[in-house]
């Protein structure tokens, strides 16, 4: 047996895949996510990730880093950001060997990650659209995660980016800062509908668009994986609560089916921002044929209502790969990469479980 994991070290979470491969296939998949403050616990990373490990239950397997995490504000900077988390990461897995996954869709070893530490920072995204144009051949992934939304062209089975940083990604239409757990809505919409007219949102952190999907039954509370703005619960009276708040008033002086019209025009200007984004991709008309949408992340649930505005059929990742949690979708990417170069096979028919 061999045994690979793949980890997605970002700012928010540390996510972690195992895949366990027997005879050149994949026999067996874990997955574990912690929720990790990057920006302020930083100097605990490899404790964290020792835990996780030790967790997934996995001896002597090969590792696979990809990561986002360089961006925190406690590094100074995105090179010193990416040779911190190396240097955890190292420690943290002692002699296991490891392999980092760069912007160029090629693994490196620590020290040539020492040599060019910009080739590894913002590198998740890759892995997964990797993935998903070996799967589909022509199509685009569209990841919308707990913070983003990753929106990658993917044409003859590759992706193909027309930027792989992430300043660039943003002009280009390829990375958008909205996701489904972490956003306020204020950064989505000014304004809401309320009671036959138009109330300007506060922009104070009162609420966040996982109360948005939580009041909509779009999310369960499991899949909430983020402390709510005011600490309080998981719950729908909770995310009322502070979907209220966002129009400076209590829970009692809103109707239940005003706050309902509140969320459902948060979630449409959210998908109308990843739209737009979506639209400036596909303008570039770089496709050999009608192209398809891949949906996974935390908010994919957005994807099939983001198709029927672009007129383009879609597909979970999750039926082309074994993927438990759409949130896991780059570790366990980036694992099935490692195996794929460890093993010298090449997916997707080495990536299916075996019956």
């Amino acid at each position: 047996m061999r045994e690979f994991i793949g980890w997605d070290i970002g700012g928010v979470h540390l996510k972690a895949a195992r895949l366990s491969f027997r005879d050149g296939r994949l026999a067996e998949a874990r997955t574990a996510m912690r929720y990790f403050e990057m920006w302020r616990t930083a100097d605990r990373l490899p404790a964290a990730l020792r835990d996780m490990s030790r967790d997934l239950g996995a001896r002597d397997a090969s590792h696979a880093v990809a990561m986002t995490a360089e961006l925190a504000d406690c590094f100074p900077s995105k090179p010193k950001g990416v040779l911190a988390i190396v240097a955890a990461t190292r420690e943290a897995l002692g002699q296991e060997p490891l392999r980092l996954w760069s912007t160029h869709a090629t693994f490196a070893s620590a020290q040539e990650a020492a040599r060019e530490p910009e080739a590894f920072a913002a590198s998740n995204w890759l892995a997964t659209a990797e993935v998903a144009a070996r799967c589909t051949g022509e199509g685009v992934l569209v990841d919308i995660g707990s913070t983003t939304t990753d929106i990658v062209p993917l044409v003859s089975g590759r992706p193909r980016p027309r930027s792989r940083d992430d300043t660039g990604r943003l002009t280009m239409g390829e990375l958008v800062y909205t996701g489904a757990l972490r956003t306020p809505p204020a950064a989505v919409s000014s304004e809401v509908p309320l009671r036959g007219t138009w109330c300007r949102l506060s922009s104070e952190l009162f609420a966040t668009m996982a109360d948005v999907y939580l009041a909509l039954g779009r999310l369960s509370s499991k899949q909430i994986t983020v402390p709510t703005a005011d600490n309080g619960p998981v719950t729908l009276e909770g995310a009322r609560a502070r979907l209220a708040r966002l129009v400076c008033a209590d829970p009692s002086d809103i109707e239940a089916d005003q706050l309902r019209q509140m969320a459902l025009h948060l979630e449409s200007a959210q998908i109308r921002q990843i739209e737009q984004a979506a639209r400036q991709v596909l303008s570039w008309g770089t496709f050999t044929r009608e192209p398809v949408l891949i949906g996974t992340g935390v908010g994919k649930f957005l994807v099939p209502h983001l198709a029927a505005r672009l007129g383009l059929p879609c597909r979970d990742l999750s039926e082309l790969i074994p993927l438990s949690d759409p949130q896991l979708a780059p570790a366990t990417c980036v694992a099935l990469l490692l195996a794929e170069e460890a093993l010298g096979e090449r997916g997707p028919e080495m990536w299916k479980l075996r019956e």
